[in-house]
């Protein structure tokens, strides 16, 4: 889960954890190991959040140190809200 999550927001950024979140929270609910192991279905997948953002921060904060201000603001925040709040790719959904 932790290299899927890392990998997903390297794809999509922040959005993935809209994915996988639910799943992870939902998890005893649909699931009987989950259900019989709750704490450790939550600490393991809030270990595998975790590792999936160090995955994203070993890429980002070498990309941000290695390039100007403009490049850093426009990775970290206007990509990311110009995904959410304007889809830029194409008019319709």
């Amino acid at each position: 889960m932790a290299v899927c999550t890392g990998l997903g927001l390297l794809t999509k950024g922040p959005v993935m954890l809209v994915h996988t979140a639910p799943v992870w929270l939902l998890g005893p609910w649909w699931c009987s190991w989950a259900r019989a192991h709750r704490m450790r279905w939550y600490g393991f997948g809030l270990a595998a959040i975790i590792s999936g953002c160090i995955l994203l921060a070993a890429w980002v904060i070498p990309a941000v140190q290695m390039s100007s201000a403009a490049y850093a603001h426009n990775l970290l925040f206007k990509q990311t809200s110009g995904r959410v709040v304007d889809a830029f790719i194409h008019n319709r959904p």
